[in-house]
């Protein structure tokens, strides 16, 4: 059954990866983000004390505890910039010994309904790998869902964890699907989007469970939204459905994440699974980064951000994409081609944005800039070269700045 999104741009096919998930050795530092404030975190062990692997460091927001992914020693903690935010991380010096693991968290059968599974998934730390937030956030929110969509569409470039996560580990990724299913009550519907250019690995049957295949475009988040939105249905990862699996089954947290480390800079792309924390700077070097590295992007190269090797692995990337240095295209004049407006998922006319300067507020109703989904598909297609994203995204900030000091 074909799930087709209408506009947004055509992704290349061609890779050439191997899907098997890679087992990556802790290395010697860790770096934990735990939250932007000190005053959202409580600490329940003290600098300088020795952990076990799946120990609770901390507490943040009251009601999500953040494990030790490893042994090791509890070094520090470091506020740095993060998507251009300061954040608070714990530093976490691996000693290098496999203590033994055992259940850790209190469950003792599948959640019920509903607040036990927001519960099951606030105490084991779950991730959600669509909305990149925590996965009882997504819970809390006060919606009824009668289906369960499982996204398994990796639609940009350099990134094919989803795929990976559902051909690795399909029996755990259905399990866990099926428990959500149940403590929603929704109904034995349950949908797996794949993506046109993955499409080929997937079973074509998968018992009663449908299946939708998407078009051949990016992103395609919006069809997907509009869709589950007519059906009423909550969208999952394959990775928080695993993770939900392994918390009952296994009863443990969520302390990896499966990641894809590609790019023209990489000479050996692979898929590993990586404890939580890992410096990107390992990655480059198990993946033979002996390119000239002109950006490192995580998270996507559409919608991810920039960061650095000394970054970490966090519980909401899913990729890290590493580009070899390229000379800067010069940026020229728009010349009215209307590409942007082809390609607008959302259906705006980006090159808008460069007709009035942003103090004038007053044409938001016009613009509809506030629609933006940040897909990136007008500034990609640009032959000018105009960061059309980056414009909306400042212009959307600067009429909310204006919003709050008319408030105030």
């Amino acid at each position: 059954m074909p799930l087709l999104t209408q506009k947004g741009i055509k992704m290349s096919r061609d890779f050439d990866i191997d899907f098997n998930i890679m087992a990556y050795m802790p290395p010697k530092s860790l770096r934990l983000l735990m939250c932007k404030s000190e005053d959202d975190i409580s600490w329940k062990v003290q600098m300088g004390s020795r952990v076990n692997k799946f120990d609770i460091l901390a507490v943040i927001f009251n009601d999500i505890p953040v494990y030790s992914p490893v042994s090791g020693v509890l070094k520090r903690i470091d506020t740095v910039k993060y998507k251009g935010e300061s954040c608070v991380f714990s530093v976490i010096e691996s000693d290098g010994i496999k203590t033994p693991t055992f259940p850790v968290l209190d469950v003792t059968s599948n959640p019920a309904g509903r607040e036990e599974l927001l519960q099951l998934s606030a105490l084991a730390a779950i991730g959600d790998d669509y909305r990149k937030d925590y996965f009882k956030n997504i819970l809390k929110e006060d919606k009824e869902y009668k289906k369960i969509i499982l996204n398994c569409a990796d639609d940009q470039p350099y990134d094919l964890t989803a795929t990976a996560v559902m051909l690795n580990y399909e029996n755990e990724v259905l399990n866990g699907l099926e428990i959500i299913a149940k403590a929603f009550g929704a109904e034995k519907e349950i949908c797996i989007i794949k993506s046109f250019k993955t499409k080929q690995y997937f079973k074509k049957d998968y018992g009663d469970i449908k299946v939708l295949n998407t078009g051949g475009r990016y992103p395609v988040s919006v069809k997907l939204n509009k869709y589950a939105a007519k059906k009423h249905a909550l969208i999952v990862g394959p990775e928080t459905c695993r993770a939900v699996y392994r918390a009952v089954t296994f009863r443990e947290p969520q302390t990896t994440k499966v990641v894809t480390a590609w790019g023209d800079a990489l000479t050996a792309p692979a898929i590993m699974e990586l404890p939580i924390g890992t410096p990107i700077y390992n990655i480059l070097m198990s993946c033979g980064a002996y390119q000239v590295i002109g950006k490192i992007v995580c998270g996507g190269v559409m919608t991810g951000y920039l960061t650095t090797p000394y970054m970490p692995i966090t519980l909401f990337d899913s990729s890290v994409t590493v580009l070899m240095e390229q000379q800067e295209r010069e940026q020229k004049e728009c010349i009215n081609c209307g590409r942007c407006t082809e390609v607008c998922p959302v259906g705006l006319a980006p090159y808008y944005i460069l007709r009035k300067p942003v103090k004038e507020g007053s044409q938001k109703p016009f613009f509809n800039f506030d629609f933006c989904i940040g897909c990136g598909c007008c500034s990609y297609v640009c032959p000018a070269q105009i960061p059309l994203k980056s414009y909306i995204k400042s212009y959307n900030a600067a009429l909310k700045r204006e919003d709050e000091n008319e408030q105030s």
